[in-house]
């Protein structure tokens, strides 16, 4: 039996794939998608999952344990909070990761209405953010440093 193996983000399954060349493999940009494909199968099948220690998802441990998903805490996220000075003299913050956005926020404030343009690497991100500040957040089509760094040059290059 062919073994599978459900990724969330490019550099992980490029990673993943390298490393198990020939497994099945599901990938897409959240693991609320790869939530709602297990959910969608339906099988008696067991999954393992891999994550670190803050849970972005809005699950309780039964719902995990209903649909036969192992939760593995395999790493351990750090909030490293820094004052950034004169906020409002940047032209642009990006934030990749819902962490990220909590260390941000438990140190600086940013008013709504600021000239400050605010970019998320993705929706999960760009969810966080709007618990601290509700202003137009950018965010790429896909989720991708690649992806995200293009959409910030794209919008400078039109907007100054």
């Amino acid at each position: 039996m062919q073994k599978k193996i459900y990724v969330v983000g490019e550099k992980t399954f490029f990673f993943i794939k390298k490393h198990f060349p020939y497994c099945f493999f599901l990938k897409k940009n959240y693991v609320q998608d790869i939530i709602e494909e297990i959910i969608k199968t339906r099988s008696n099948q067991y999954y393992d999952w891999f994550c670190g220690n803050t849970n972005t998802l809005s699950r309780d441990i039964n719902f995990f344990k209903e649909k036969n998903i192992n939760r593995y805490e395999v790493y351990q996220t750090f909030l490293t909070p820094r004052k950034i000075k004169n906020l409002s003299d940047y032209h642009g913050i990006i934030f990749f990761s819902p962490s990220g956005v909590q260390s941000f926020f438990s140190k600086n404030k940013i008013q709504n209405n600021t000239k400050t343009e605010i970019f998320a690497i993705g929706k999960t991100t760009a969810k966080f953010i709007s618990n601290f500040l509700h202003k137009k957040i950018w965010i790429p089509k896909k989720t991708s440093l690649k992806e995200v760094f293009s959409l910030v040059k794209n919008f400078y290059n039109v907007h100054m």
